[in-house]
């Protein structure tokens, strides 16, 4: 176990849990990666990798459950190549997944993150499914706000559409000033099988975002990304509301206050980057 006596950057503190139990899961091994990237205007971190990758720890479950990793400064020193912190766990047990995969890849952005130690869990999930119940289909309502992510107000005069990124076509348009709350129904998911390979990428697309913001926790001026996938609609769940935060970069702005523990659980409330693990189950 890394030596977190120091107070400086964040550090992870990352159980690896049974989603319907709460159980610990022992026996696998996971290891946090640093993939550098090169920024790119319009495009999202996992679509940048230079193809590099650097091992900075590993551990076995059985060992610690939780682990509390070493720490890593929240914004890199601008000289330094830009990378991407993951956690890595290939080889899941017989019978779980990870939102449909048998890899997990989460990806953790640190300079949201305010310093100290952030909680992390990871919640592997038993198939629940048998190959005769697919195709599973059904309809589903989101609800949309845009807001500004230190202040939760809204932001007015915003052109902006509602886009399905699998077929590219626009579901909605509407001007924030106009309707600050948009409410789209009779959105269709169908998964044809685990690997969910299905329209259920969807983006609000920024046709006028001012120069001084940035969509949150994203590195797209002008996409934020909602991903939907199975697991979020075994409970029967079929009404969302999501709030699109955009980051104001001027320096004396209002600072963002994050919410440090986070569970893969939790419904998508907010719109940020999609990880590389979902994307793939776009372009496989």
């Amino acid at each position: 176990m890394p030596d977190t006596t120091q107070n400086t950057g964040v550090s992870f503190s990352i159980s690896v849990l049974d989603k319907d139990t709460g159980e610990k899961i022992n026996g696998l091994d996971v290891r946090i990666e640093k993939r550098p990237y090169i920024e790119t205007e319009g495009k999202a971190v996992w679509q940048c990798y230079t193809g590099d990758i650097q091992i900075t720890e590993k551990w076995n479950t059985s060992d610690f459950n939780p682990y509390v990793t070493e720490w890593y400064p929240q914004k890199p020193d601008p000289s330094d190549q830009p990378y991407a912190i993951l956690v890595v766990i290939e080889d899941l047990p017989d019978g779980y997944s990870y939102r449909g995969f048998k890899t997990v890849e989460k990806m953790i952005e640190t300079e949201w993150l305010s310093e100290g130690i952030h909680d992390i869990m990871i919640e592997l999930q038993h198939e629940k499914y048998a190959d005769s119940e697919f195709p599973i289909t059904g309809a589903y309502t989101v609800t949309i706000r845009v807001a500004d992510a230190a202040t939760k107000e809204p932001i007015d005069n915003l052109e902006c559409s509602f886009v399905n990124m699998t077929t590219n076509e626009v579901l909605y348009t509407w001007n924030t000033s106009d309707q600050p709350v948009v409410e789209i129904r009779d959105l269709e998911y169908r998964f044809e099988d685990w690997q969910m390979r299905n329209s259920i990428l969807y983006a609000v697309k920024f046709l006028n975002m001012p120069d001084n913001y940035v969509v949150y926790a994203g590195k797209s001026k002008e996409l934020a990304y909602f991903v939907y996938d199975q697991h979020i609609f075994e409970s029967g769940e079929s009404a969302f509301d999501n709030m699109v935060l955009l980051q104001n970069t001027d320096p004396d702005a209002p600072q963002v206050t994050y919410i440090s523990s986070k569970s893969d659980s939790e419904t998508v409330t907010t719109a940020a980057d999609i990880s590389e693990i979902e994307q793939n189950k776009l372009t496989e």
